[in-house]
């Protein structure tokens, strides 16, 4: 065993070779465990600091770049959420003032107009409208409403050799030898019956026509686009109403 001086006043014993290649184990283990729980720590600082921030990660150079956030989908989804009954809220308002117009118009009294020359009848507002004067033998009977922004028109006409799809096509084509402008938005022919509804720039057309003994038998009805709202549920009822008077 040799002895060393220390500071001229101690003597400290030298650790033998096994002594010694325990403290270096012990000091290397040691330093292995302190540098885990350093990542440890490092780990966990990281993230904390990802959940304050957001879910930001780092990106090159250090820098942290953000992240698409989950919430953004959640909002969409929220915002679609509050859109639907919106516009579901904003259908039955439409419908439901459609239908008080509708039903306004029905609780109107109407007069009805009947031919009995060539038998058919047609119902129509008397606020709305007046019947323009014509003569006994006239086959056109003319009504135009009182401020000037609608027109109606019945009268009857004798096939002859004609048949109804004939007369239906020359209707299509005098909607459009009228007016150049003007485009067929609906057409509907059946056996005894046609409608036919057009629309130009500024108006809005519809005839409706019903076929019987060889007679045909049409209601033609016209009004300003803008004026729309005032006469939509007076037209619905007059095609509605318009009909053959005699019954087999």
């Amino acid at each position: 065993m040799k002895y060393f001086p220390v500071r001229a006043h101690f003597l400290v014993e030298a650790p033998d070779r096994a002594t010694l290649q325990r403290r270096i184990e012990n000091d290397a283990y040691g330093e292995v465990m302190g540098r885990r729980s350093q990542l440890a720590d490092i780990a966990l600082d990281d993230g904390n600091q990802q959940t304050n921030t957001g879910g930001k990660t780092a990106g090159p150079g250090g820098e942290r770049e953000p992240q698409k956030k989950k919430g953004s989908l959640k909002t969409v989804l929220l915002i679609l959420l509050l859109l639907i009954p919106v516009q579901l809220g904003l259908g039955v308002l439409l419908l439901l003032v459609k239908e008080h117009s509708r039903a306004a118009a029905d609780s109107v009294p109407y007069t009805t107009y009947t031919s009995d020359r060539f038998q058919y009848s047609v119902c129509y507002d008397p606020a709305l409208f007046t019947q323009q004067p014509s003569t006994p033998q006239s086959d056109v009977e003319t009504f135009v409403s009182r401020d000037g922004h609608a027109t109606f028109s019945v009268y009857g006409l004798y096939l002859g050799s004609w048949g109804i799809g004939q007369i239906f096509d020359a209707d299509l084509s005098a909607f459009t030898e009228e007016d150049p402008d003007t485009l067929v938005t609906g057409r509907e022919l059946a056996p005894m019956a046609y409608a036919i509804t057009a629309k130009s720039i500024h108006t809005r057309m519809l005839e409706r026509a019903l076929v019987q003994d060889g007679v045909v038998k049409r209601l033609r009805i016209r009004y300003d686009k803008d004026s729309a709202s005032t006469y939509q549920a007076a037209v619905d009822r007059m095609t509605a109403c318009f009909s053959n008077t005699r019954k087999y």
